[in-house]
């Protein structure tokens, strides 16, 4: 996990803290940052997946948004993706205190492309696949001290 020191304590446990799901042809699959994540690997092995990433668009920076604009923005999300191969998901906190946010798997994206994705869109951090596929948490933007959602 890429960490950044002005990430603030509680944004981190909160993201160390959230079920990031999504579905595929078969199966729902729930990654974990705290966990070991069998499903997800196995799923990747099958498939032959090297790379992946787990984005959202919505609550830039980690303010909230209204539903229409975040509804609005992970549209235009899709629309950039249109090129990989994509499963709707969801990353929501087990504590309940933040909404859940849709979300996409994006299986062979690489690395930099899905860095460069979230950046556009203002998101505070992404997960990608690590060297041994297991989830990393990449911190892209951290949140201002004006933030107090955490």
């Amino acid at each position: 996990m890429s960490q950044n020191n002005q990430l603030p304590i509680s944004l981190l446990a909160a993201y160390m803290q959230t079920d990031y799901s999504f579905t595929n042809d078969s199966q729902a699959i729930t990654i974990r940052l705290d966990q070991n994540n069998p499903d997800l690997l196995a799923y990747l092995q099958q498939e032959s997946i090297t790379s992946w990433a787990y984005i959202t668009a919505w609550n830039p920076l980690s303010f909230p948004q209204t539903e229409e604009y975040n509804h609005s923005q992970q549209q235009i999300l899709r629309e950039q993706l249109k090129d990989y191969k994509v499963f709707e998901g969801e990353g929501k906190g087990r504590d309940g205190k933040w909404p859940a946010e849709a979300s996409y798997f994006i299986a062979g994206i690489s690395r930099d492309k899905a860095c460069e994705i979230g950046l556009d869109f203002g998101q505070t951090a992404i997960l990608v696949s690590s060297e041994s596929l297991e989830p990393e948490l990449v911190i892209l933007h951290p949140p201002s001290v004006e933030n107090n959602n955490f």
